[in-house]
């Protein structure tokens, strides 16, 4: 995806942010709140390394990138200050900062959001058409190695098919549950409305959680199946309905819970599992929406509550 559309996609989450910050000042070494944020954000966003503690609360965040062993020792370098001044706010506004004698007066709210929005424009983007690739060409050698397979062999890659692609699901959903990472279902849901809903943050997390362990539990349940005896598999299902079975589960699993969440937030509207689906292919780079008036607006709306500035 264009880097352009990808700063639509996070205008709305962008502007949360830079109020959140706006709202919550920290001076200078001071900026513990802060700091933690932004290595959350760096942590979700999927940067190669994100370094804290830096002169007592600075970050780093480190992108590899796709051509780094070809131009080794070649970098950009995105540097913001974060923070704010001994001033009181006087600006009346929904975001004005809640601790009096602090404020983000020079606009580091906003220079700490603006790196972030090319951080998390910028990884998707290349990340995505580097899995792609990979994809692509693990799929054709895959389907060339099934077709050589003999007859006895192909039957034993039909047993633990489940198991692979169970194990596999359920390590993807849970490993995006570690601290410092965006839940699976939340980043779905973010490229979905552009946002993060707040009633739906919890919800999103429990989710990832009830995949990862739901298909965890498929891939066991599997493993046990083709461990077992000769005699004890005897006469049991075929192969074919073991898979049947396994995705019918899984398909009114889904469609389970899109109707639960109609259900649980009606203000959202219809949960439609093929939406949720155009979501999931987008999220490897698809379409998105022409963005120079969303960093524009961004930027004035940083500028408008800034009443003065500083050096640094």
């Amino acid at each position: 995806m264009p880097i352009i559309n990808r700063i639509a996609e996070f205008h709305a989450e962008m502007t949360e942010w830079r109020r959140d910050l706006h709202a919550h000042p920290e001076l200078g070494f001071e900026e513990t709140r802060t700091s933690a944020l932004i290595a959350e954000r760096l942590c979700a966003f999927g940067c190669d390394e994100v370094a804290t503690g830096i002169a007592k609360t600075g970050v780093v965040g480190v992108i590899r990138g796709r051509d780094a062993a070809a131009a080794p020792g070649r970098a950009i370098g995105l540097r913001a200050d974060i923070d704010a001044l001994p001033i009181a706010e006087a600006t009346g506004l929904p975001h004005a900062s809640k601790h009096p004698g602090r404020m983000h007066a020079c606009g580091h709210d906003g220079h700490t959001t603006l790196v972030g929005l090319a951080t998390g424009a910028a990884l998707p983007a290349q990340q995505g058409r580097r899995g792609r690739g990979a994809v692509l060409l693990g799929g054709l050698l895959a389907l060339a190695a099934v077709a050589a397979l003999p007859r006895d062999a192909l039957a034993r890659l039909l047993d633990i098919l489940p198991v692979a692609v169970n194990g596999l699901l359920a390590w993807h959903f849970g490993a995006t549950l570690r601290p410092g990472r965006e839940p699976l279902i939340a980043r779905y849901t973010r490229l979905d409305w552009g946002r993060m809903p707040p009633e739906c943050v919890g919800y999103a997390r429990a989710l990832t959680g009830f995949w990862a362990v739901t298909l965890g539990l498929l891939a066991l349940a599997h493993a046990a199946a083709v461990l077992a005896p000769p005699a004890a598999s005897a006469g049991g299902i075929g192969r074919g309905a073991v898979l049947a079975a396994n995705a019918a589960l899984v398909a009114a699993l889904f469609l389970g819970e899109h109707a639960l969440r109609t259900v649980r937030f009606p203000a959202l509207g219809i949960a439609s599992p093929l939406r949720t689906l155009r979501v999931m292919a987008r999220a490897s780079g698809g379409g998105g929406r022409p963005a120079v008036a969303a960093a524009a607006a961004l930027g004035t709306e940083a500028a408008t509550t800034t009443t003065g500035r500083h050096a640094g």
